[in-house]
């Protein structure tokens, strides 16, 4: 059937029950990656994981994160778990518990896609995270649409007052990517800088400093 994206293969995954086995497959790889990567003196490369909400629901969910982490002798703090609004929204208090216990191991957690799931912001002052990251809804012509323009700075400065990193997605224009610049947003991922690449390209995209 050739390439077949996320949005395809995903929600069959989860209907299946696969998500689980794939989720830990990810899991495991990213952090062998992460140690094959500091090995080679990549260092430091924090990697971030989406996780699914019946993968993150999981019993042992934490302990597989611990086993995968102390495996390779890796510092918690390189492993990122992302979260979607509408995952933590399904039961608060629950994932609050899961994510201040990753958080307290040193996991990093960032909260994907934001902005398009559940209105959280009631709950956002509560949430044990460390990154926010902007939806490429928001990000898309951001320049010159007064609206996205507002938003998009809203975020950014609601996130830093709340000692929050920002990174905004799907960054595909020098003009989304001067404005995101100007309003002090934290890191920025998209297709300007680079599309999705195997390991061994990304380990020559890092060491030619692109």
């Amino acid at each position: 059937m050739g390439l077949i994206y996320p949005t395809e293969f995903i929600p069959l995954a989860e209907s299946t029950g696969l998500i689980v086995p794939l989720g830990k497959w990810v899991l495991k790889k990213v952090c062998q990656q992460i140690k094959i990567w500091r090995d080679f003196g990549i260092y430091p490369l924090i990697l971030a994981v989406n996780l699914s909400a019946i993968e993150f629901n999981q019993p042992g969910f934490i302990e597989k994160v611990v086993k995968f982490i102390d495996i390779n002798g890796l510092e918690p703090h390189y492993l990122e778990l992302e979260l979607t609004e509408s995952m933590i929204m399904q039961d608060v208090n629950s994932a609050i518990a899961t994510m201040s216990k990753l958080q307290s191991l040193g996991v990093k957690i960032a909260i994907d896609d934001f902005g398009t799931g559940y209105s959280s912001l009631i709950y956002l002052k509560n949430l044990p995270i460390n990154t926010l990251k902007i939806d490429r809804y928001f990000i898309h012509n951001v320049a010159n649409d007064p609206q996205k323009s507002a938003i998009t700075k809203a975020l950014i400065q609601m996130a830093h007052n709340l000692n929050l990193d920002v990174v905004a997605e799907g960054v595909e224009t020098e003009a989304e990517l001067a404005f995101l610049r100007q309003h002090n947003c934290n890191f920025i991922q998209g297709f300007l800088f680079s599309r999705p690449l195997p390991a061994s390209e990304f380990e020559k995209f890092l060491l030619t400093n692109k």
